[in-house]
């Protein structure tokens, strides 16, 4: 699936091509999902659980979210869960065609949340971790969105954080180093 849910409804772009316009749907809010007109239609039957190894956060230096600006200054972290088992996230996906028959385009989107416990100290959102015990209620078709999941405080325990390298920022690199530990010194200069 492509990151980034495009609703069944939205416009293709030039020659049919995959619409460019307008903010890529990325992150979808748990409080919204079942009535925002982007997100209700695949929150009622077409939801998912995204794995992931972790996610990185950036946390203003100043210490709190709100300190957070576009000058400030950020330091990544890597969250993920202790024992290094993917964590499996609440998620939405759509079929989206430019028209009735062309080949579908499958899209998706993760649900975020409020950040608890030390995760909050990061970042003031989250992903919606979803709980062994809660994957065959989430993915239930043919029940509504499960709206008290929806509006729980995601259980974090098991899941930690630690910061890593501001290597993270730059799309370009890709390899392990990326979720290292960062150590003194390992924080590339002149990147900020």
């Amino acid at each position: 699936m492509r990151w980034g849910l495009l609703p069944p409804w939205a416009k293709p772009g030039p020659d049919g091509a995959v619409p460019t316009g307008g903010r890529l749907l990325i992150n979808a809010r748990a409080e919204t999902v079942t009535t925002s007109p982007a997100y209700r239609s695949s929150a009622q039957h077409k939801r998912c659980l995204v794995p992931m190894d972790g996610y990185y956060e950036w946390m203003p230096t100043g210490g709190s979210p709100a300190d957070a600006g576009p000058k400030a200054r950020k330091t990544p972290f890597y969250i993920h869960s202790e024992d290094d088992r993917p964590l499996l996230v609440a998620g939405l996906w759509s079929v989206w065609r430019p028209e009735p028959t062309a080949a579908p385009l499958l899209t998706c989107t993760v649900i975020t949340t409020a950040a608890v416990g030390e995760l909050a100290r990061v970042h003031d959102r989250m992903p919606l971790v979803v709980g062994t015990g809660d994957w065959d209620r989430w993915l239930d078709p043919d029940q509504p969105a499960p709206v008290g999941l929806l509006a729980a405080a995601p259980d974090v325990s098991g899941i930690t954080m630690r910061e890593v390298s501001t290597l993270v920022n730059r799309v370009a690199n890709n390899g392990p180093e990326l979720i290292a530990p960062a150590e003194h010194g390992n924080q590339p200069v002149g990147l900020f």
